[in-house]
């Protein structure tokens, strides 16, 4: 279920108003992609995914991270 948060923080930010509302979510899907970051390494040391889907995903993360930060410096701009 956390996967859907950080869409679902971009969704809710983009029709509360202005470019300040709308980065102030984006910085909120953040902090749940981060929260997913751990809950990754979490669920490879109990043994839930492999080493090999838990690398993969994580460059997925860090991609969608990258584009969260780059679009909240286009809006800063």
């Amino acid at each position: 279920m956390r996967v859907c948060q950080y869409p679902t923080n971009i969704a809710e930010g983009r029709r509360h108003g202005g470019d300040a509302d709308f980065s102030r979510f984006l910085y909120v899907a953040i902090g749940s992609a981060c929260e997913l970051e751990y809950l990754l390494i979490f669920a490879k040391d109990v043994g839930f995914i492999t080493s090999a889907d838990h690398q993969l995903l994580e460059q997925n993360l860090q991609e969608v991270k990258r584009m969260l930060t780059s679009l909240i410096r286009t809006l800063k701009s």
